[in-house]
């Protein structure tokens, strides 16, 4: 019984004497130390302001973001952390404070003179007076953000088959998102207004996200993503109707 008491007791000191695994560079886990001083904002790094999205411009949508996440020891924010602590009420706004976030950098916080990771909250404020020339609650944002303009023509689907032998026509209206380089993001791509036929519909979304390109919006004078509806319409030509 003394022995393994004695076993023990070897093995907790050897144990305790063993140095402890060194944490991952960046997340060094930061005690409960009143010597530790925050992150502070750093004047070689200025925290960039998000882009003002488009389709936030367009609705109007205004407010505060205010982020949390962590600073790492070398002052470069942890992407993987950021998460919003009070919203906006846009989650097209909130979501753009996130984005930016991953490009911050700050004074990292220190204990003992020495950087270590530490959790961060930061406000982010979009105002629509922000936007050169716009006044929040004044002239229509949408008169300072032009749709997209077709920059060639936009080709018409191929009539499927299955719709001529059926006798079908009729108009798809589609709403997608035209993108900066002014294509079609094919993801975005949803039918607002059917048809009528799954084979008309389908036939304008596959040319649609296959071969149309548009002039993409701007803001003032830079490109922008931004949301756009097109119809398409099917009509029979006389001999192709079935007899």
């Amino acid at each position: 019984m003394h022995i393994r008491a004695l076993v023990f007791l070897i093995l907790a000191i050897f144990c305790g004497a063993c140095p402890a695994s060194a944490a991952p560079p960046g997340v060094r886990p930061i005690l409960d130390d009143p010597m530790v001083k925050p992150p502070t904002q750093d004047p070689a790094y200025p925290i960039t302001q998000p882009p003002y999205p488009l389709m936030s411009v367009m609705a109007a949508e205004q407010g505060a973001v205010i982020l949390r996440f962590i600073v790492r020891d070398d002052g470069s924010v942890d992407p993987a952390t950021v998460t919003v602590e009070e919203g906006s009420g846009s989650a097209v706004l909130d979501g753009a404070a996130v984005a930016e976030a991953a490009n911050w950098r700050f004074r990292p916080a220190t204990s003992a003179g020495v950087p270590v990771a530490s959790p961060h909250l930061f406000r982010v404020v979009f105002e629509l007076s922000s936007v050169q020339g716009m006044q929040a609650g004044g002239n229509n944002p949408q008169e300072k953000t032009p749709l997209p303009r077709q920059s060639r023509p936009i080709t018409q689907p191929p009539y499927p088959r299955s719709a001529v032998e059926a006798g079908a026509e009729g108009d798809v209206l589609l709403r997608f998102i035209v993108k900066e380089d002014g294509y079609v993001d094919p993801s975005s791509i949803v039918v607002k207004k059917s048809s009528g036929f799954a084979d008309l519909d389908k036939a304008a979304v596959d040319e649609a996200a296959r071969n149309w390109r548009f002039q993409p919006a701007t803001l003032y004078g830079t490109p922008v993503a931004s949301p756009h509806e097109f119809r398409v319409v099917f009509a029979l030509k006389k001999k192709q109707r079935p007899d």
